[in-house]
């Protein structure tokens, strides 16, 4: 019965009917009937709840205190409902002179159907019965053409009420979570990325919405990036950005800085471990970004493209020979690409990017393809952007162009001993920038340790002074007590294969017997050490380095006893590898060559001997 009504009173006619009944008939019958019966306080209550009804609909505030006090003011009766100039001077004491003009729909309507709704909850039902609606203008039978029933009505009802909760938990909900990304937003600006991460994370469990957890995500990231400071730290930080990814929009702008910070984490995982596999990821997250990128977007293209170079420049630290030249040829290619096509209007952060990394190219190819002009070209360049600036005003660059600098002059053969002191300058100029930078950075500063140590090994071969040889190994030695020695580390490798050339060197120019044995067992343990290093870690580069120093190592000690075969084919494999270096690097194919020299002596003494 009570669903019939409400699916007459929710169609055209039937609100018709309803507002000319209730308003005329209706109410004459009603105060008639039960005027006395019905309270006045059962009337305010009907008032309130449709008023109440109103503002759910409408998102208002419900104002109980300003509807007592309009009631209170004006009189109230049962004719007071259908009267429409009591109504509109109570909205407007309710909700302001001028509501018509603030809310842009017709209040009056929607008051009535408020009302009407209110008239059929449960707690108006004598009201209800009182009207006696079947029984008036012959609708009878009007009525039972509806078939909704009493309980789909009220089950609707309940609906209604656990949406409208939903809606009002879900609007306090996405208020709390706004102030909580707010303050983690603020925590970030502060540099307090602890806090800021912890905030991100509450708002990102809970929310639903993919670009919203997208932006927490990614700021959790960010965080993450900015606290790492080794390769668990990067590593992690490349976890919560790749997590964003799978969120991210690649149409939208700021995709371009999730693939360019994922990169960059990449390239400094690299500096810490495993340099090819991860420069070779940064490179796919750079060239992302070139797919996306649009005509407006030239800043980020040319610093894309220079990074790329840059990292097939620095692979080869690691790379096999073969792929050496192709690298870096690639990687010069691309520079020249930006300097022909931008070389005006490049930036000075990209012209120091460029001359920079050029000038490292240079030296890479003079080491790798004898040519000693193109070291000149090098500090030219060098030169250059010491010039900058920019350069003056940032430590950790200027110490970065002071190392290549001296490496520039160390690589150079031509008045060798000056070059080398000029070169030890330059790294200790390097090496103090690097200590006095904000951002300490232990593996740069040990890397210009290595380099110092080399110098001073090569001074030791010229000169044959022993206070070169302690130095190096000094500097070599203390790097080897606090690097990292997980196998994936190369500086860890370079460092051991450093000081095992510098005690093969030391036993060249050792005569006291006592002393050589002594350096001979420090570079055997050394050898045994990379041995270790070699079976978990794939360096095909440093693996034609050892192969030299331990077939030379081998050679100390040889006595008349030796096995002549084992000799000879010992011999042979190093021809091979003497031919795989012939087109690599030409320092590394001299050595080999010394090396079968050697051993073709060392074989024909011992036969000599035993005939």
């Amino acid at each position: 019965m009570l669903g019939s009504v409400g699916v007459f009173l929710s169609q055209t006619f039937g609100k018709q009917f309803f507002l000319q009944y209730f308003f005329s008939k209706g109410l004459d019958k009603f105060g008639n009937t039960v005027g006395k019966k019905l309270s006045k306080a059962g009337l305010k209550e009907l008032f309130e709840e449709t008023y109440k009804c109103l503002c759910e609909e409408n998102g208002w505030e419900y104002d109980i205190d300003a509807v007592y006090n309009s009631l209170q003011k004006n009189r109230l009766g049962i004719d007071k409902l259908n009267d429409i100039v009591y109504i509109n001077n109570f909205l407007c004491e309710i909700l302001g002179k001028d509501y018509q003009e603030y809310y842009d729909i017709d209040i009056a309507e929607q008051w009535y159907q408020c009302l009407r709704r209110c008239m059929l909850e449960p707690k108006f039902e004598k009201l209800r019965e009182t009207f006696q609606f079947k029984k008036i203008e012959n609708l009878e039978e009007k009525f039972d053409n509806y078939t909704a029933s009493e309980e789909a009505w009220r089950k609707r009802e309940a609906e209604e009420k656990k949406e409208k909760k939903a809606l009002k938990q879900k609007k306090a909900q996405e208020f709390q979570q706004k102030l909580e990304f707010e303050l983690a937003d603020k925590a970030l600006d502060a540099g307090e990325y602890e806090k800021a991460i912890e905030g991100f994370r509450k708002v990102s469990i809970w929310n639903t919405d993919d670009q919203i957890k997208y932006m927490c995500i990614y700021n959790e990231a960010y965080c993450y990036a900015e606290l790492a400071g080794d390769a668990e730290g990067y590593q992690k930080a490349i976890r919560f950005f790749q997590k964003a990814e799978k969120l991210s929009d690649p149409s939208r702008d700021d995709v371009v800085l999730l693939y360019r910070n994922i990169a960059l984490l990449f390239i400094y995982l690299g500096e810490e471990q495993n340099k090819v596999l991860n420069y070779k990821k940064a490179n796919e997250y750079l060239e992302k970004i070139l797919q996306c990128a649009g005509e407006e977007d030239e800043y980020y293209v040319i610093d894309v493209i220079l990074h790329i170079a840059r990292n097939y420049m620095d692979m080869c630290d690691e790379l096999p020979f073969d792929e050496v030249r192709d690298s870096l040829h690639l990687a010069l290619n691309l520079m020249m690409e930006v300097y022909m096509v931008s070389g005006d209007v490049l930036s000075e952060e990209h012209a120091y990017i460029l001359l920079h990394n050029m000038g490292r190219v240079l030296f890479h190819l003079a080491e790798k393809e004898e040519q000693p002009q193109l070291l000149k070209q090098a500090r030219e360049l060098y030169r250059e952007v010491l010039k900058m600036n920019l350069i003056k005003k940032d430590n950790e660059r200027l110490a970065r162009v002071n190392l290549n600098m001296g490496m520039a002059y160390q690589c150079d053969a031509s008045e060798e001993i000056e070059n080398l002191n000029k070169a030890l300058a330059y790294y200790q100029t390097a090496l103090d920038l690097y200590q006095s930078s904000e951002k300490k950075s232990a593996w740069n500063a040990w890397n210009v340790c290595l380099n110092i140590a080399e110098a001073c090994g090569r001074l030791y071969v010229l000169t044959k002074e022993k206070k070169w040889f302690e130095k190096a190994e000094k500097q070599l030695q203390g790097i080897a007590d606090k690097v990292n020695a997980a196998p994936g580390n190369s500086l860890y490798l370079r460092v051991n294969l450093s000081l095992m050339k510098l005690y093969n060197n030391r036993l060249a120019y050792t005569e006291d017997e006592a002393e050589r044995e002594d350096y001979l067992e420090n570079a055997e343990a050394l050898s045994r050490k990379i041995d270790i290093i070699l079976e978990t870690a794939d360096y095909k580069k440093y693996q034609y380095t050892y192969q030299i120093l331990k077939a030379r190592l081998k050679l100390y000690r040889i006595d008349e006893t030796a096995d002549v075969q084992m000799l000879v084919d010992e011999k042979e494999g190093l021809k091979k590898l003497k031919d795989v270096l012939r087109d690599g690097n030409e320092h590394l194919y001299q050595a080999a060559e010394e090396v079968v020299e050697d051993y073709e002596t060392a074989i024909g003494w011992i036969r000599e001997c035993k005939r």
